[in-house]
């Protein structure tokens, strides 16, 4: 058992109880990063953290959902054993929102958005996508699909109103 133990920034700022990182700090005195495998006793964690048997459990409980303990096995077909993470295994962050845009949702937008053609210096409907999805990252927005449909909303109605306003002084100018 070692005397000192390095705890990782993610675990600190894992949104979890105190007493949970606790807990993880107590399992990374009995294991380590070569050998994560822990048999985190109730009884003994609780006498040791001056908690109740039923305050580990649910801390243990805690720490698994939490990704920081992934459950292992079993020893004796009784006790669980756990591997503590040590290292960062948080979600990957959501992939770019335009690859997770299918070409179905393309069709889609073509058909609600004709104006997007890239014709008469209007602009294409992946420039548009491109440049809305640019914008959802950097305001980080939690729904960049209904940012990206808001942008294309914008922009159609833009060159839709441009259009047949040019048309309507055309007719106005030469006579239909």
């Amino acid at each position: 058992m070692s005397r000192f133990v390095k705890i990782p920034v993610y675990v600190l700022e894992a949104k979890i109880s105190p007493s949970a990182k606790l807990l993880w700090i107590e399992l990374a005195r009995v294991s380590s990063p070569k050998r994560p495998t822990v048999w985190p006793n109730p009884e003994i964690f609780a006498e040791k953290m001056r908690l109740s048997v039923r305050s580990i459990r649910r801390l243990v409980g805690e720490l698994v959902k939490a990704g920081l303990l992934v459950h292992h096995g079993y020893i004796q077909k009784r006790q669980k054993t756990y591997d503590l993470v040590w290292a960062n295994k948080a979600p990957a962050k959501a992939d770019k929102p335009i690859q997770s845009l299918t070409p179905e949702l393309f069709d889609e937008w073509n058909k609600r958005f004709p104006c997007l053609d890239g014709l008469s210096g209007r602009p294409k409907l992946i420039h548009v996508v491109e440049q809305a999805v640019k914008e959802a990252e950097q305001t980080k927005t939690k729904d960049p699909r209904g940012y990206i449909e808001t942008s294309l909303k914008n922009t159609s109605r833009f060159w839709s109103e441009s259009y047949h306003s040019e048309k309507y002084d055309l007719v106005r100018r030469f006579g239909a």
